[in-house]
């Protein structure tokens, strides 16, 4: 039976969310940073929104990565589940790269039910306004199951959800979608340390999973270790006589957690080994490290700047080191490290050095890590675990408010002050005496931007302590007589005035938008889309189509960036700079070499060949005066102006070879610098000779007269391709290699061979074929699988034993 209590609690999480997501409540407007898209994306910041001249619109210049991958992303998976068909292939970036497995569009979500139900953007709003209510009421949930009182869980609740970390990943979705089970997770294990039962431990095993199918493995692997060691301390503390037989329930549980996650598993750890996702070198490393000098940000959070106003100030990522939740939670937090010991209380202490040691630039540091690196750090950001540190503040404010709440001892109280106090003095005597004595140095200048970023901490700290004082001093004689007032007002002053500061600091940060300018039609991308078949798109210079969004909107591209992506194409593109396979494929990046002016163009002979081998047949160009007039920058033998509009020219390659042919000959090259260096070869012709990496069984010994290939059907897992010949032939298909996919002709299937370094050839005999290609990834199939019966064989036993247990009643 559900307590009226917890209701209560769950209506103030969703009505503090509709305060700060007011302007989608109010305004109808999406959190999205379409602003950003309108304002600085081409092909949309060439065109006029809302009144805006073209590329004037305002905006954050936050959230990137939401424009370029985790709104298109999702919204390929939706689109493609409504049309029937699983997203386990994304055919428009890359020339082709698996989709599922990648992870962060998180397929697999429980809350891509509602993109099913409802329109896209509503969905979204949801998918996005969702996670602080939830986040903060299993932060409510966990410290009640603390002992914590429902003020200070409130409190807790609410800091964890709009702390700094959740409020700048919040428009990404899926980091915040997979740390906010966190605190469930914990308040359930906490639950079956207590009394275990089969029900809780599968319950938790789900939470566990559901962490992973939101679509962020880093966040998900620091939940299940910060979890499991959170059981190990209760169970060294509390139950020692029950160590033995609890910790084997819960191995079991996260045993269970992986087995039902498995159909997530093992496809991204399929595309993770044949990846370019490399190890961090230890310099590299510590470059993201946070410097320690950033850690005044916990009492000031633009003491540096934002990024957002444009005057962030120092090198470095912002959103990778915030650890701010709200000045006056900070002041509880240290309260609660001079109050009566808990061993709680030392717990999330604990956690927080530890963290602090693993993400901040101090010497233990970099030994540390020049020792050794965790596999879980070495392909990654560290500082993504920032948010156990958050939430583990958060934690300890509940705690303190709780202490200052029943007993608020003066001492403590002043002790506490006195700390926070001398740091953000300390802190105003900086910002002001130091342009007097050092203002020789570069970044003195700076210190405005802190200095106007000192007010509204200092202001809140300095109204919440004198609120404190008086309910400090409520009991004197002098106050006596409202002291039943103070007590009943004082949580909702402490609320109001930590609301207030994590609300300005929210408003300052996220981005909201009309939905006109989320991904609006534009021109010249609705003449690509009805004209480029089968064929793919680039842009050169100034045209350059930012990564990803041909996804969303259905172009197709050799071109994309993917954390996950296969190494071999990225191997291939990265030639088109010098002809060469450099020593360092970019990590995430896979594109054709950029180019700009007037020569660049026709003088980069290698990026033309891949162009013309991967079916670029429309290459985009700006051209703001005179666009109806041929660029001299294009070579008119090999291209023909298409059209023109808004400064926008549209070029069609006229070497471009088709997406599918047949060829008779090849050639067999083992080695990955021969290959390069014979697609390079001015005298290799792509069109009538593929390289193989292997001998083919079948022998060709005749020239065609008569081929016909056509393109009948193309979609993300299945490209059909009828062809006729007068002899035998190689089918080329220049869509990009990759484990999985499986080729059948006229219903037989066949080998699929690797040619021209990353795409795909199968061998036909003369005659008319039906060849299809069906991407149907073994590694899905075995996760499958295995998530299938393990969650059917816990579904089986709670069924078993509530059978059991009726029939002994």
């Amino acid at each position: 039976m559900i307590k009226k209590e917890t209701v209560f609690a769950f209506i103030i999480f969703l009505f503090f969310a509709v305060i700060f997501f007011n302007k989608s409540f109010l305004q109808f407007q999406a959190p999205f940073p379409g602003d950003l898209l309108v304002g600085h994306y081409n092909p949309y910041s060439s065109y006029s929104f809302l009144g805006y001249t073209p590329g004037g619109f305002p905006h954050k210049a936050q959230n990137i990565d939401v424009v370029e991958q985790l709104y298109p992303w999702k919204h390929f998976s939706i689109s493609s589940l409504k049309a029937g068909e699983f997203p386990f292939w994304n055919p428009y970036n890359f020339s082709g790269t698996p989709h599922l497995a990648a992870i962060q569009s998180g397929t697999f979500y429980p809350f891509n039910l509602i993109f099913l139900i409802l329109p896209f953007l509503l969905a979204w709003s949801i998918y996005i306004i969702s996670q602080p209510v939830l986040a903060g009421f299993f932060t409510y949930l966990f410290l009640r199951e603390l002992k914590l009182g429902f003020n200070s869980s409130i409190l807790g609740g609410l800091v964890f959800s709009f702390s700094s970390f959740l409020v700048v990943w919040m428009e990404y979705g899926n980091i915040v979608h997979a740390l906010l089970w966190l605190p469930f997770v914990l308040w359930l294990c906490h639950k079956n340390i207590l009394k275990p039962t089969l029900f809780k431990s599968i319950v938790i095993a789900l939470a566990l999973s559901l962490s992973v199918f939101a679509g962020h493995f880093q966040v998900s692997i620091y939940l299940y270790l910060f979890s499991f060691i959170y059981v190990l301390f209760n169970l060294l503390n509390f139950h020692r006589k029950d160590f033995i037989f609890k910790i084997a329930i819960f191995i079991g549980i996260y045993v269970l957690s992986l087995l039902f996650s498995m159909v997530q598993i093992l496809p991204s750890v399929e595309i993770f080994l044949s990846s370019s996702r490399s190890n961090y070198s230890f310099e590299r490393l510590i470059e993201f490290l946070i410097p320690q000098y950033h850690a005044i940000t916990m009492f000031f959070p633009d003491f540096f700047g934002n990024p957002v106003t444009r005057n962030y100030w120092l090198d470095g990522t912002y959103i990778e080191r915030v650890s701010y939740f709200g000045i006056v939670p900070l002041f509880f937090a240290v309260y609660a490290l001079f109050s009566k010991k808990n061993p709680y209380i030392w717990f999330f202490l604990s956690t927080i050095l530890t963290i602090f040691f693993i993400t901040f630039d101090t010497f233990i540091t970099k030994f540390l890590y020049s020792i050794y690196i965790p596999p879980i750090i070495a392909t990654s950001v560290p500082t993504r675990i920032m948010y156990i540190f958050v939430f583990s503040a958060s934690v300890l404010a509940a705690f303190g408010y709780e202490h200052f709440e029943k007993n608020n001892k003066a001492k403590t109280f002043i002790k506490t002050a006195i700390l926070i106090g001398l740091i953000v003095l300390g802190s105003w005597m900086f910002v002001v005496l130091s342009p007097r004595f050092f203002s020789n140095l570069d970044w003195i200048g700076n210190l405005s931007i802190s200095l106007r970023n000192l007010f509204i901490p200092t202001s809140a700290l300095l109204l919440g302590l004198f609120i404190m004082t008086i309910f400090v001093l409520k009991d004197r004689r002098f106050l006596k007589k409202y002291s039943r007032h103070i007590k009943r007002y004082f949580f909702i002053f402490i609320l109001f005035i930590t609301i207030f500061e994590l609300y300005f600091f929210f408003q300052k940060f996220t981005p909201f938008s009309s939905k006109e300018t989320v991904y609006p039609q534009t021109p010249v991308l609705n003449f690509i889309k009805e004209n480029q078949e089968n064929y793919r798109v680039w842009g050169y210079g100034a045209a350059t189509l930012p990564v990803n969004i041909q996804t969303l909107e259905k172009i197709y591209s050799p071109e994309g960036y993917d954390p996950f992506y296969i190494k071999r194409y990225g191997e291939l593109l990265s030639t088109t700079k010098g002809g060469n396979i450099p020593d360092l494929v970019e990590r995430a990046n896979a594109r054709l070499a950029p180019g700009y002016g007037e020569k660049d163009l026709r003088e980069n002979v290698y990026r033309q060949k891949i162009m013309n081998l991967l079916g670029v047949k429309y290459v985009l160009h700006k051209r703001d005066q005179d666009p109806h007039a041929f660029d001299p920058t294009f070579d008119s033998k090999i291209y023909g102006l298409l059209w023109y509009g808004n400064g926008w020219q549209i070029y069609e390659n006229k070497n471009v070879l088709p997406r599918a042919f047949l060829v008779t000959d090849y050639v067999v090259l083992n080695d990955k610098d021969e290959i390069i260096k014979k697609i390079y070869n001015p005298e290799f012709d792509l069109s009538k000779t593929i390289i193989l990496e292997e001998n083919p069984s079948e022998k060709i010994v005749e020239e065609l007269n008569e081929k016909i290939v056509n393109i009948n059907s193309y979609t993300g897992n299945r490209v059909v391709i009828n062809t006729n010949a007068d002899g035998d032939a190689f089918l080329f298909l220049s869509d990009t290699y990759f484990n999985g996919w499986k080729v059948y002709v006229d219903g037989n299937e066949e080998k699929i061979y690797r040619a021209n370094y990353a795409f795909r050839a199968v061998f036909l005999p003369k005659g008319a074929h039906e060849v299809i290609y069906r991407y149907e990834p073994l590694s899905f199939k075995v996760g499958l699988w295995i998530s299938l019966l393990s969650i059917s064989g816990a579904l089986l036993v709670i069924i078993v034993s509530v059978v059991r247990k009726r029939g002994k009643i």
